[in-house]
Order: structure tokens, then C-alpha cells, then sequence
């Protein structure tokens, strides 16, 4: 099978300057949590996001057949797809690469959607463009972070994302095929490399959690990053959010 010609996207480097970015992921604490207000900022989501029963994020990340395979099935990625940005990594087509056994995947031509590609874990990060590929970190949530830094967040904050040493359990019950173990030891070093990367860029992460209930996967992810609740951090910083598609105040962006 050839491998497909896909040109990387760069269309969206820089594209919300001086903003909080909010990455979400699919960590089953989500369903417990009032996400509603991250509708004032700029959020990216990953994967099975969209079974979430009311959440849509502005942008949403795959990069794993697993999930991929059974939302093209379920037909949710095409039929949001006229309101949220879908970002496919190319590495999904590509024959070369190995996923626990999923079958490799078609590109969709029935609907819009943006190509970027993951490399190898130990590879450089990237905070440059998408244009170029980015550090998988052997979870979405990495790309999704350089992704935020290159779209031009001044501050991130991570919601539903964790280190999981085991079976991944997430806010949806529906299981896929294929599925794999949790996060390797190289996901938490890659989340501490890019800590140390983004400090000198002045840039701030937030690795939020509900207030009364502090999983272990966030716990670890916080030993990198620092504890910060949700609701602390919308206290501090929910007044500053200003999403793409809203007005600024005194003027239209």
C-alpha cells in the first residue's frame, strides 16, 4: 500500500495570539465536571470527545486509529465537522505505521478537515508550526499542547487529561477494538521536557482537576506541572477568555 502525499498543515499557526487555549481530553472524571464555561475560551479536544453530551470544542485532535475508526463508522466527525476544525494526523494512512493491530485508514474527501502529523516520542518538540510534525509524547495530549503553543497561547490549561498507568477508563462506557495499555514511563518525560521548555518561553500550564476529585492520573501529571483545581483556575482566569469567534470587547477579531 503507498503511503499518502498529505501536505501539513500551517494554517492555524499563530491563529489565536496572546490567548488561554484549554485542551480537553476524554478522562472519564470529565462527565462529572460543569464544562460549560470553557465555552468562553478556545479549547481543543481529542479523539471520542464528541460523546461528551453537550461539550464541542473549537478544534478536535486524532492521531489513534482506535478512536478514529469508530467515529468515521459512527459518522460524528463528519457531521460536526462544518462547526469544529478536525485535525487528522497523516500517520493514521500511513502503512507504515502500527497501531495494536487497527486497520490503517482512508483519508476522508466527503468533508473539511486539517492534515498534521506525530513523530517519535523522543524527537525534538515542537512550538514552531504545524507545518512540521510534533512530538507524540505517546498520547494525544502532547500534540495537543505543542498545537496550542503554535496557535499562540500565552497560558494552557489541561481538563480531562492525565497519566494513566493502566486500562485508560473514559467518560464513555462504548469500548473500541484493539485497544491497548495506558500511558508508557515516555509520556510523563516528554510532559517534564516540555515544562522545562515552556518555562523559558514564559508560558504557563495549568494540569486542572475537580476540586473533589483528584485522580491518581492527574495526581501524576500535577507532580510535573503543579496542583491546580478547575475551579481555581477559572476563578483566576475565566474573565481574561475571549473565544476566536466572539467580539473582543470595543472591537470584532
Amino acid at each position: 500500500m503507498q503511503r499518502p502525499n498529505l501536505p501539513l498543515t500551517d494554517e492555524l499557526d499563530g491563529r489565536h495570539p496572546g490567548e488561554t487555549i484549554v485542551i480537553v481530553g476524554c478522562a472519564r472524571h470529565v462527565k462529572d465536571m460543569d464544562l460549560r464555561p470553557l465555552e468562553r475560551f478556545t479549547t481543543i479536544g481529542c479523539n471520542r470527545l464528541l460523546l461528551h453530551p453537550y461539550f464541542r470544542p473549537n478544534y478536535l485532535m486524532v492521531a489513534d486509529r482506535r478512536p478514529y475508526h469508530k467515529e468515521m463508522e459512527a459518522g460524528r466527525y463528519k457531521q460536526w465537522s462544518d462547526r469544529i476544525t478536525m485535525m487528522f494526523s497523516t500517520s493514521m494512512y500511513d502503512p507504515i505505521i502500527k497501531c495494536h493491530g487497527a486497520p490503517i485508514e482512508t483519508p476522508p474527501t466527503d468533508f473539511k478537515w486539517l492534515p498534521w502529523r506525530v513523530r517519535g516520542s523522543s524527537s525534538a518538540m515542537n512550538w514552531s508550526t504545524l507545518g512540521e510534525s510534533v512530538n507524540s509524547f505517546a498520547s494525544i495530549a502532547g500534540p495537543m499542547l505543542q498545537a496550542a503553543v503554535i496557535m499562540g497561547a500565552k497560558r494552557v490549561a489541561m481538563v480531562g487529561i492525565g497519566i494513566v498507568p493502566g486500562p485508560v477508563k473514559h467518560l464513555y462506557d462504548e469500548r473500541e477494538a484493539w485497544t491497548g495499555a495506558g500511558s508508557p514511563p515516555t509520556t510523563l518525560r516528554c510532559f517534564e521536557r516540555a515544562k522545562t521548555e515552556l518555562d523559558k518561553m514564559g508560558i504557563p500550564v495549568h494540569v486542572c482537576s475537580p476540586e473533589d476529585n483528584l485522580t491518581e492520573s492527574v495526581r501524576r501529571l500535577q507532580k510535573a506541572y503543579g496542583h491546580c483545581t478547575y475551579e481555581d483556575f477559572l476563578r483566576q482566569h475565566g474573565d481574561e477568555a475571549v473565544r476566536a469567534d466572539q467580539p473582543a470587547e470595543g472591537g470584532t477579531r
